[in-house]
């Protein structure tokens, strides 16, 4: 079940390289935090209470939660969607898993957007996108894997990513901003589908060391 519209919401990306937690009213970003990605982990409590005590609130007094659910750091990932599961179960919240590359597209929109996470051995995950003005994004693909002097703009469009400038001479780069205070806008459309169940499917970068549940990143079409 979706939260009220007036409620409360507290978004967290703990995945991408520049790791951010935001709260607000009505899909309107009232405080955000902003941290590198190295610190993050042992910092994300104090994120979380940092970010409600700007907006005069509690833990308590939340209506729902957001989080990013990926491709991104595999610590990363595991540490916010359990942060964000745990105090869903605790105080009954509605909670909202929503897929890293579509919040980097609503990031870069309006247009076609290829939306791209760094790998490694120099690959990026990309998926495409259409983005237009008060709409979810819409998936164009599933997501793939692509070398780096494979990634492109897509026609009339941009390419989202963090650390996209260091590929020389890519056209059409859309630098993104913090993405937790986008989800937090994003998670106020009508698409998504409010799931506590959700958060414990993140999809990595690269297969698990151990038993977990993850959705794996398609191969190109050969």
């Amino acid at each position: 079940m979706a939260p009220d519209s007036a409620a409360l919401l507290l978004a967290l990306d703990s995945g991408s390289p520049r790791v951010s937690v935001a709260a607000g009213w009505g899909g309107a970003v009232v405080a955000c935090r902003v941290v590198e990605q190295a610190s993050s982990s042992r910092r994300l409590i104090g994120l979380i209470e940092e970010v409600l005590a700007e907006v005069g609130s509690e833990v308590r007094q939340l209506g729902g939660v957001v989080a990013l659910s990926g491709p991104g750091s595999f610590t990363g990932l595991r540490v916010g969607l359990a942060t964000a599961m745990g105090l869903a179960q605790a105080l009954d919240l509605p909670a909202l898993a929503l897929p890293s590359l579509a919040v980097l597209a609503q990031a870069a929109a309006p247009g076609p957007v290829r939306a791209a996470v760094a790998g490694i051995r120099g690959s990026w995950f990309v998926q495409d996108f259409t983005t237009e003005p008060g709409a979810a994004p819409g998936a164009l693909s599933e997501p793939y894997r692509l070398a780096g002097a494979e990634l492109a703009a897509p026609a009339g469009g941009r390419v989202a990513g963090f650390g996209l400038e260091a590929l020389a001479g890519l056209e059409g780069l859309c630098a993104p901003p913090p993405l937790a205070p986008v989800a937090l806008e994003l998670a106020r459309l009508p698409s998504w589908s409010w799931d506590l169940s959700r958060l414990s499917e993140p999809l990595y970068l690269s297969e698990a060391q151990a038993t977990l549940p993850s959705r794996k990143i398609a191969e190109p079409a050969a």
